[in-house]
């Protein structure tokens, strides 16, 4: 689980980081993924010198912030049905989803 969330915030992060950066890179995700995101997190930025901000919680509560205007270059979330909302309010990037 951890190698494929490391993967999956690492090639999320190329993507969404190649037009910003000197910016940090921020991510919001489920609490439930803390562990192997710190991880991700930490080797992202020793082997590239570039920061990333996680903001923990709940799926939706987190999709609600996006709603509202919260900045977050990845969206991480820990069931199908917030992943839908995030969708159906043209939250994410329909490619981006998997």
């Amino acid at each position: 689980m951890r190698a494929v969330l490391r993967l999956l915030l690492i090639s999320l992060v190329l993507t969404a980081h190649a037009a910003r950066a000197a910016q940090p890179i921020v991510v919001f995700a489920a609490a439930s993924l803390k562990t192997a995101l710190d991880e991700a997190a930490l080797k992202y930025q020793s082997d590239t010198g570039l920061q990333v901000k996680i903001s923990y919680g709940g799926s939706l509560s987190l999709a609600r912030q996006i709603e509202q205007g919260a900045p977050a270059d990845i969206f991480a979330c820990a069931d199908s049905e917030t992943m839908d909302f995030a969708a159906a309010k043209g939250l994410i990037q329909p490619n981006s989803r998997f």
